[in-house]
Formats: structure tokens, C-alpha cells, sequence
């Protein structure tokens, strides 16, 4: 069994959950819940009762700020495995508001809301950091806390992320320097507390103070505790060292369950400590809740395509554009810039920042400008995927189902938006190569649904695959099948177009035909290269753990617009990511 990543749940702010994006620790360190805007006084009190859902713009917000106000984290850290626990105090600079024992944290989400006003109407008392009652306040919750730790999680490590905050000339007037040496002093006093108190697993992150320096590039804007980057490859590096020295320990249902029997392979219906699995998976982003064409695109509000060495801003026309060791000369490569649309649009739709809408937008005028009367986005380079296995290079202007995948669904959810005509047309028209075969020049190749004869073979049989890359010998790309029927769906769900939606409703039966070819009883295969006759001697081309998620997120969509067709694969492949494989005989 390969070594299984460490579960990392999050009490705190964006400084320790900024550490992923900015500083990936790929796969070694997963994320399984995150709460903030919650103080750990508050966190463990009695509940502030709300009498109608808060009207707060942001989602994310709402819900933290329903979790702080009902109570919510003893429930999260009860139901979750988790093999650290990583805390930072930085949210304790909201006030709480206080009366008889029931507390509610004044956050943005809780002033937006104006429950503060609401809450000081109601006779609470307001209790500021930096005072001897939110002092005693905070060590109660924290004993709470240590306590629901040692009992559902016996062994979890509480590790400390000790942060400050830190001056800058550029800083707002009202985190002035005396403001941020007093809260600092409490800050410390609370980290000295959390040390003597916590478990015998108990660990500190541990900085220079030239860290704490704040950054005025900062994504979030210049604070207090929006720090450089190094701050945060060193918040990675010290979790990693960490993770490395604590002991295996139990989990609570994953290594104990048995994998679905194959009989189960494409049906639903999971027992308690099944569902456990798959929830812990979705709860770390592997995996969606929910799958609309108004909402965000999978997980891509967390993505970051700008980050890829490759890939660089073109500034005049606002889209990313690609340079590789293989093709040197900058050019635009239409699935980056159909993955960057669905990221752009994914944050709008998250923050309502109207940069990133302008970002989508730019997107969705080159997916107009750019595409061909054949109704391809060409790909602008000779392409020799996987020699060897494949065939002949393909050649300049050669359609991907990814691309022609990715900007449909951009373009059905930018119509959502703003009902811009000239979406539909060009979207109409990116049909074309989904309805014409490989050597057409399209991406639509027939493979047989019925590879051991036991339907006779027929010609009915053969289904539609949609390649990501239409080589001379059928590669058979499973990520990029499944993100064009994605598009194709949105692209109908969008505009009712009734050729999309029949091209998605026979993917999708290749899809759950094919499927079980892709498992690989540990892993899943990228392609399915490998079950050619020219090439009946090689291995199967095993996925690295990023294109094993992929698969996963991609694979939870689907089991969510096909009734939980495929909640059980779902739950297998959640736990090979665990390192959990398929008993021999």
C-alpha cells in the first residue's frame, strides 16, 4: 500500500488556507474541512439564535457565518477523520458579542448581515480582543475544543499557526502600530496557552518575524496578515516535516471498509461508513456537492492555471497564453484558455469581483473571434501525443473534445449571465466536430460497447467517444471524454439545444459502458492505449494522483446529473486516492 496523504482540517483564517494555493503541497497534505470567522470563544458556547437566514452576498461567507452562529464546528470535527488539526488565531480580532453564555462573533458576514446592531438591541455585551473577559472566554472554548479533538480524534495532532500580524506604510490607519503590538501580545499569550494545554501530538509553526511583513500584491489586498509568499512555503514545508514524523494512525471508517463487489460497480446505495468516505472526499474538493449551470464550474473557483511555468498573461488581449520546451514560440492554446474562462467565471461568481468577470468575458470574445467554419478551435501547433502508443503526430490545427469541452461550457454559462446572442451561434457550431469522426476531422471516434461479444457484436453497439486527442490509433482519454460531455450538457442545460443534448445523452452511455476499463484496481488509467493490438504488450498508462482527483471531481458531477449512477465507483476511487486497493483472490 503506497503511503496515504495526511488530512489536514482547518480552524482559522485565509493565512493558513492561502498556504495551499500559494505554496501546492500536492498530494502529501489534503484538506478535509475548513471554518473560519469563528472565534474559539465563540466556537463552543451556546448558540446565538438567528431568526431568519442572514442576507450576506457571499455564499462562503453565509455558511461560516451560520456555522458560528448555530454552533456548527463541534458537529464538523466529530464527523470528520482528520490526521492534523491546524489552528491560527487570526480571526480572533472580531469582536464577540455575549449574554448568557450565548456568543456570536462579529465578522464581515455578521456586520453585512447587521446582527451585530441586532445583537446589542438584544441586550449582548461586546467583548473586544485585547480584554481579560474574551481572555477567559477563549481559554473555555479552547479547553472545549482539546477535548472534542481527544475524543473523536484520538491522535490528531493540534498544530499551532503561529502568526502576527505585521506593519507596512501602506497599511490602513486602522491597523496602526500600536493596534498591532497589542494584538500581537495577545496573540502570544493565547499561542503560550494553546502549547502548555494541548495533546502530547501537539506542534507550533513557528516563523521569522521578517515574515510577517505584509505584501501590497497581496490577492486579498494589503493587511496586517497578508503576507509575501515565503510565508507561506514555509507554513507548507514545516506542516510537510510534521506530517513525516507523526506516528500511522487508525482512521475512523476508510482502511476498514470492503470495496463495492463489481456487481455494484455502476449502482448507488451506500451503508453510513461508505457515505463517510465520500463525504470526507467532496469535503476536501475532490468531489462536488452539487453540479448547475448558474454556479460555480466543479472546483475551479480554487484553480490557478496562471501559476503553470507554461503559461503566461497576454495583457492586450487579457488571456493566458502558452510556451513550452516542445513549441518555444508563444502561442494560444484554446484549452488553457477555456480552463482559464471557467476559473475566471467560477471566481465572479464567488466573489463578485468584477475583475475576474472581465477576465471571463475576454475569454468568451477569442471563443468567438477564434473559431473555425468547421466549428473547431484549432490547436496551433504539431502534436505527438505519446509516441509509440498513438500513431503519427498530429498536425497544426488539430480539434481537442477538451477544448471544444471547456469553452462550450464557458459559453453556456457567460449566456446564463448575460443572454449575449452570439454564444448560442458559436456554441451551435462548436457541435460540428462532435458529429464528425477523427478522419473527418472532427473528434468523434465509435468504439465497441461490446468488446467481449456478449451482445453479439452488433453494429448498434458501437458507441460515441470523444477524443482529446484524435490520434492515428484511438487513445481513448478518459479526463478529456468526460469534460466534453460536461460542456455539451451545460451547452444544452443553457439554451435547450436538442443536438447538444443528444450528443451528451450518448456519451454518457459510453461513459458508463467504458468505465469499468479505466479501473485499475488501485488507480485509474488516463487513457486506455494500453488494450490496443499493436500495442497488447504494454502497461496500462497509470494516472499520477492529480489526474486520479481529476477523474474523481469530474466523475461526482456525473453521478449528480445521472441520479447517483455512480456513487459506489466514486466511492472506489475515493479510496484508492487513500492508497486503498481491490483485495486479491
Amino acid at each position: 500500500m503506497g503511503k496515504l496523504a495526511k488530512r489536514v482540517f482547518i480552524i482559522g483564517s485565509c493565512v493558513s488556507r492561502d498556504a495551499w494555493e500559494l505554496s501546492p503541497p500536492g498530494g502529501d497534505l489534503v484538506i478535509v474541512d475548513y471554518v473560519a470567522r469563528t472565534s474559539i470563544a465563540s466556537a463552543f458556547a451556546k448558540p446565538y439564535p438567528l431568526d431568519e437566514e442572514p442576507k450576506v452576498r457571499s455564499n462562503w461567507q453565509l455558511r461560516q457565518l451560520i456555522i458560528d452562529a448555530e454552533k456548527g464546528l463541534e458537529k464538523r470535527l466529530r464527523e470528520a477523520d482528520f490526521d492534523i488539526l491546524l489552528v491560527d488565531l487570526i480571526d480572533e480580532r472580531f469582536e464577540i458579542f455575549e449574554k448568557d453564555g450565548a456568543i456570536l462573533t462579529n465578522s464581515f458576514a455578521a456586520r453585512e448581515a447587521g446582527l451585530g446592531n441586532q445583537a446589542l438591541k438584544r441586550g449582548y455585551r461586546m467583548i473586544p480582543m485585547t480584554t481579560p473577559e474574551r481572555s477567559r472566554l477563549w481559554v473555555e472554548g479552547w479547553r472545549r475544543l482539546c477535548a472534542v479533538v481527544a475524543e473523536a480524534n484520538p491522535g490528531a495532532a493540534i498544530v499551532m499557526n503561529e502568526v502576527q500580524w505585521g506593519t507596512h506604510p501602506k497599511m490602513p490607519l486602522e491597523a496602526k502600530p500600536e493596534m498591532t503590538s497589542e494584538a500581537n501580545l495577545y496573540l502570544r499569550t493565547f499561542y503560550r496557552h494553546a502549547q502548555r494545554t494541548a495533546n502530547e501530538n501537539s506542534r507550533s509553526l513557528i516563523y521569522d518575524g521578517e515574515l510577517f511583513k505584509p505584501d501590497p500584491d497581496h490577492k486579498w489586498g494589503i493587511g496586517p496578515f497578508h503576507y509575501g509568499k515565503e510565508l507561506y512555503f514555509k507554513t507548507i514545508d514545516q506542516l510537510k516535516t510534521i506530517a513525516n514524523e507523526l506516528p500511522p494512525r487508525k482512521t475512523k471508517s476508510a482502511n476498514n471498509i470492503a470495496l463495492p463487489s463489481v456487481s455494484r460497480f455502476a449502482k448507488g446505495g451506500l451503508s453510513a461508513s461508505e457515505r463517510m468516505v465520500v463525504d470526507e472526499a467532496i469535503r476536501a474538493r475532490l468531489g462536488v456537492h452539487d453540479y448547475t449551470i448558474d454556479g460555480e464550474y466543479l472546483t475551479f473557483s480554487r484553480a490557478n492555471i496562471l501559476r503553470n511555468p507554461v503559461v503566461s498573461l497576454d495583457l492586450e488581449r487579457g488571456i493566458p497564453v502558452n510556451s513550452t520546451l516542445k513549441h518555444p514560440q508563444p502561442h494560444f492554446n484554446p484549452t488553457t484558455i477555456g480552463y482559464y474562462g471557467l476559473e475566471s467565471l467560477s471566481k465572479y461568481l464567488a466573489s463578485n469581483d468584477d475583475l475576474h468577470l472581465k477576465a471571463a468575458e475576454c475569454v468568451a470574445n477569442y471563443a468567438i473571434d477564434t473559431i473555425r467554419e468547421d466549428g473547431v478551435w484549432p490547436s496551433p501547433y504539431e502534436h505527438h501525443w505519446f509516441p509509440g502508443r498513438a500513431g503519427k503526430p498530429m498536425p497544426d490545427g488539430w480539434p481537442s473534445a477538451l477544448s471544444q469541452g471547456y469553452l462550450l461550457s464557458h459559453l453556456a454559462r457567460m449566456y446564463v449571465l448575460d443572454q449575449r446572442p452570439e454564444y448560442v451561434d458559436v456554441g451551435r457550431l462548436a457541435l460540428m466536430p462532435f458529429q464528425k469522426t477523427v478522419e473527418e476531422g472532427g473528434v468523434l471516434r465509435r468504439v465497441c460497447g461490446d468488446p467481449l461479444g456478449m451482445l453479439g457484436g452488433a453494429r448498434e453497439y458501437y458507441l460515441p467517444f470523444y477524443e482529446e486527442y484524435p490520434t492515428e490509433l484511438p487513445s481513448l482519454v478518459l479526463n478529456g471524454f468526460m469534460f466534453a460531455l460536461l460542456g455539451l450538457y451545460d451547452f444544452a442545460e443553457a439554451t435547450g439545444d436538442e443536438t447538444a443534448r443528444t450528443l451528451y445523452r450518448e456519451g454518457e452511455q459510453t461513459l458508463e459502458r467504458m468505465l469499468p476499463f479505466y479501473d485499475l484496481g488501485n488507480n485509474t488509467s488516463y487513457d486506455l492505449t494500453h488494450l490496443h493490438p499493436v500495442n497488447w504488450a504494454t502497461p496500462p498508462n497509470a494516472c499520477r494522483k492529480g489526474y486520479h482527483q481529476t477523474h474523481m471531481i469530474e466523475l461526482s458531477a456525473f453521478n449528480i446529473l445521472e441520479r447517483k449512477k455512480y456513487e459506489s465507483v466514486y466511492l472506489r476511487w475515493a479510496l484508492y486516492d487513500r492508497g486503498v486497493s481491490i483485495k486479491g483472490n
